[in-house]
């Protein structure tokens, strides 16, 4: 399940714009390219098409893999995989809707602050 390990973003996103304060989607956005850029492994084509035929068949049903390195590895040896990254576990079902996936449930005060006292609660989700 998601949680602390999301805040591997932090340093990454502030390297590229040191005055940024929002993460939100970080970890979201970073598995959706690694998710295509496996795709397109696969695919072995830079073609929408290609690499779209492919998108759900990494997230489900096969070797278990966390990093785009791992996952390649696997595809060059010939093997299904099920990549899951910092955001979570992200499988998507035959038509490409999410079965399974990680949410986030934030607190806000009565000044609408997120989190004043309470720490964000990330939660897991599977149909």
């Amino acid at each position: 399940m998601a949680n602390d390990s999301r805040l591997w973003v932090v340093p990454l996103v502030t390297e590229v714009d040191p005055a940024l304060i929002d993460y939100s989607y970080g970890p979201e956005t970073y598995d959706a390219m690694i998710i295509v850029a496996l795709a397109a492994e696969i695919a072995g084509s830079d073609d929408p098409a290609a690499i779209a035929a492919h998108i759900n068949g990494v997230t489900r049903d096969g070797t278990k893999c966390t990093t785009f390195e791992e996952c390649k590895a696997l595809i060059a040896d010939g093997e299904d995989i099920d990549y899951d990254g910092p955001a979570g576990p992200m499988t998507f079902g035959p038509e490409g809707e999410p079965t399974e996936g990680s949410f986030a449930i934030l607190s806000y005060d009565d000044t609408n602050t997120v989190g004043a006292g309470v720490a964000t609660e990330y939660r897991f989700a599977q149909i």
